[in-house]
């Protein structure tokens, strides 16, 4: 074939070869680095990044030799390599049985199996670099730099065999152990990618020897379609070990897997593609190589990025196919929900236009929270409140902003304070009544200004604005607050769902992996409910059902034996977990929350002076309690899963016996 500006068909496949081995070393590293950084705690994912690392090793070294043109530096690139294929049995074999473990079945013999293995593959690797007795005799064909076998290549090669054949033997194992047709499919994934490390790695070179070069565009055409076949493969068996040692949704997983691969390893890929090419066009176009470079990876970062945001809603669609409408409902609500920012910055450019609309200097609004007012954006002044007014006066202007009818346009002012101050009201809770939200106050230093008639309604609906955000970010508020008793009990389920129920079989007998009937009856929160009511003493604390917690039987020690001291003790710890930090405001919903347990079950005050104290109506002190209660079921619940995976973690160290 005559040459094409001076590029053979030769000069194709070398550029083609060289492409392709990169994208497998950037697809290994990348796949292990997915491994340990999302799924360190399973030794599925971590087994499979020692797998990935030795992918990359060999790929690496490929890639190193394609600009080596001397055999000493051939020889030393060809016996590093070596250090990746010869732990590659021993790798393969330790993630075959980490599969199979995976499903409870725990066997002392496969384990000092895995290590002595690791112990052989280690020696034969130190032969490799300091003997003959592996693979010796460095030569160079046209196209490729490899060793010729040495006496004990061939029982490296028989070993390579049988321990690959008990791994796909475990592998099969695990698919016969798998309970659901997802497990299943997943072992299926495995098994089929389990091929790809074995093709791209297995130096079949050193069987061909002398006769590597009459082969030269054959052994290329080939290599291609191995790394290819290996670069699916390993995204193949990435997407089966991203679920492994989760807690997260599968749909949640596929997810951040794709978008992983698509903003990492992609976008490598094609700057290094890019990078190779460059020389190429320098050639052709007669422009410098730096200056070809810099344009072309710019272009194709930013060109990748913004590929990556254009197929946002393909991927989306792919991924969440049967649940797209509520994704898309959950991201709108995510993107129109107020942050108490948000909040604050509204209010103050309100305030602003206020002041400039009243000609006053200096102003502020404050929101009602629990038994007192809270500065949110002033005008003129510091957000400290001490600048603005006394503390004594803050509590008289609630005290007037409370009886001030809320169908005046007239300002109310407190003695000693120079600000004419409006009360700011909605409708909130679940009956929507008309309360308190907060008040607004402008500095009167000319005296009260009367207003005109239409200045009033311009004024007023000025408040008004300002009262619906109020009245929004309560709502928005109260609806947060609802999901976050909700946040952890989903995080246990999810937490459930990764554990497989596989029985633990040891001794002869079985038994069960968990007994978790307590933390998942949905009477749960009624039980701790009952308990709190009867925290200091009574029948529904010494007869509750979380005396069979395995936490409540930790805290035992402490207590001398004295099972409702130590149920109290677990209450309390959990209650104590949900004060809020120093520094949080009073009316924060976590600080209010915690006041409401502390008052009405730690000190044991009446609702209807807890209600008094927090400026709230019973009816909403109640709903807030039911809200406080469930946050700490959701956290004697976590308490509770937390001694039963160190019970489980205990259970299975002993019986890997490593």
């Amino acid at each position: 074939m005559e040459p094409w500006f001076g590029i053979t068909f030769l000069d194709v496949l070398r550029a083609l070869f060289l492409a392709s081995t990169s994208v497998v070393a950037i697809l290994a590293f990348a796949l292990g680095v997915y491994a340990l950084y999302f799924n360190f705690r399973s030794a599925v994912a971590r087994r499979f990044a020692y797998l990935s690392l030795s992918v990359l090793v060999v790929y690496a070294v490929d890639v190193a030799l394609y600009r080596v043109t001397d055999l000493d530096s051939a020889e030393f690139w060809l016996r590093l390599q070596w250090v990746g294929i010869g732990v590659l049995p021993a790798v393969y074999y330790r993630f075959a049985t980490g599969v199979l473990q995976a499903t409870n079945l725990h066997s002392p013999a496969r384990s000092w199996a895995g290590w002595v293995l690791m112990g052989t593959c280690l020696v034969l690797v130190a032969l490799t670099q300091f003997g003959d007795l592996v693979v010796r005799n460095v030569t160079a064909s046209e196209a490729f730099h490899f060793f010729a076998p040495g006496p004990l290549f061939w029982l490296f090669a028989g070993m390579f065999a049988l321990v690959l054949a008990l791994s796909v033997r475990d592998l099969l194992l695990t698919r016969g152990r798998s309970l659901t047709q997802r497990s299943r499919r997943r072992v299926h994934i495995l098994l089929l990618g389990f091929a790809g490390p074995v093709l791209g790695c297995f130096p079949f070179l050193l069987l061909l020897g002398p006769q590597l070069g009459e082969f030269t565009h054959l052994i290329y055409t080939v290599s291609l379609l191995v790394n290819g076949t290996v670069s699916l493969l390993l995204t193949l068996m990435v997407m089966a070990v991203a679920f492994y040692g989760v807690h997260l949704p599968d749909r949640v997983v596929r997810y951040r897997l794709m978008r992983y691969l698509i903003r990492g390893p992609a976008i490598a890929i094609c700057v290094i593609i890019a990078i190779q090419v460059v020389p190429r066009v320098e050639s052709l176009l007669g422009i410098p190589r730096d200056l070809i470079l810099f344009y072309v990876v710019t272009a194709v970062i930013v060109v990748g990025q913004l590929a990556v945001s254009a197929t946002k809603r393909l991927m989306d669609y792919v991924i969440y196919r049967d649940d797209i409408r509520e994704i898309s409902l959950y991201r709108e609500l995510e993107r129109r929900l107020l942050t108490h920012s948000d909040v604050r910055e509204f209010l103050e450019n309100h305030l602003t236009a206020a002041c400039e609309f009243l000609g006053a200097g200096r102003g502020f609004v404050a929101s009602l929270a629990a038994d007192s007012l809270v500065v949110e954006a002033v005008v003129g002044t510091e957000m400290d409140p001490e600048l603005v007014m006394p503390a004594a006066a803050w509590r008289e202007v609630l005290r007037m902003a409370l009886v001030h009818d809320q169908d005046r346009h007239e300002a109310f002012t407190v003695p000693g304070v120079d600000f004419r101050m409006w009360p700011l009201r909605g409708a909130a809770g679940p009956r929507r009544e008309t309360i308190l939200l907060g008040v607004i106050g402008v500095a009167a230093e000319q005296g009260p200004l009367p207003l005109a008639a239409a200045a009033a309604r311009v004024f007023a609906s000025m408040r008004s604005k300002m009262a619906e955000a109020l009245t929004d970010h309560r709502i928005q508020a109260n609806v947060i607050s609802g999901l976050q008793p909700i946040m952890s009990e989903i995080d246990r389920i999810q937490h459930l769902r990764s554990q497989l129920p596989y029985p633990i079989e040891a001794a002869g007998r079985t038994s069960p992996l968990w007994t978790e009937t307590e933390i998942l009856n949905p009477e749960f929160p009624a039980w701790v409910r009952d308990a709190l009511r009867d925290l200091w003493g009574g029948p529904r604390l010494s007869g509750s059902p979380l005396m069979k917690l395995k936490v409540v039987a930790t805290y035992l020690e402490r207590t001398n034996g004295n099972a409702q001291q130590a149920l109290r003790l677990v209450m309390g710890d959990a209650i104590e977990r949900m004060r809020p930090d120093e520094g949080t405001e009073l009316g924060h919903l976590d600080s209010l929350l915690y006041r409401i347990l502390d008052m009405r079950f730690i000190q044991g005050r009446k609702v209807r002076d807890i209600a008094g104290k927090l400026a709230m109506s019973e009816s909403d002190l109640y709903r807030k309690q039911r809200i406080a209660i469930r946050q700490v079921a959701g956290i004697i619940q976590e308490m509770e899963q937390s001694e039963l995976d160190k019970e489980v973690e205990t259970v299975g160290q002993n019986r890997i016996g490593t």
